[in-house]
């Protein structure tokens, strides 16, 4: 694979991420203000106390584990160690 293709591919990927991050926070926007005139003054508060543990619980769940557990599954297959794999 030329060096080329190989930008061009990663330029689109990151094209195509950035523009599902931005659709992602848009849909969220739209998500918080019902949710806000439904629950009131005191339920987001507690809603803004527990999200940021939700986020790190979840990005451990998306990125953190899999991510290690294909890491050790790769270098198992690397060395023949298909069984432990």
């Amino acid at each position: 694979m030329s060096s080329v293709k190989a930008k061009d591919s990663f330029l689109k990927g990151a094209f195509i991420l950035g523009m599902a991050g931005i659709l992602v926070k848009v849909m969220g926007a739209f998500f918080r203000i019902p949710l806000g005139n439904l629950i009131g003054a005191e339920g987001m508060a507690y809603y803004q106390a527990a999200y940021p543990v939700y986020t790190l619980f979840l990005t451990l769940a998306t990125a953190g584990f899999p991510t290690a557990l294909a890491k050790l599954v790769s270098e198992k297959n690397a060395i023949g160690d298909h069984k432990g794999a």
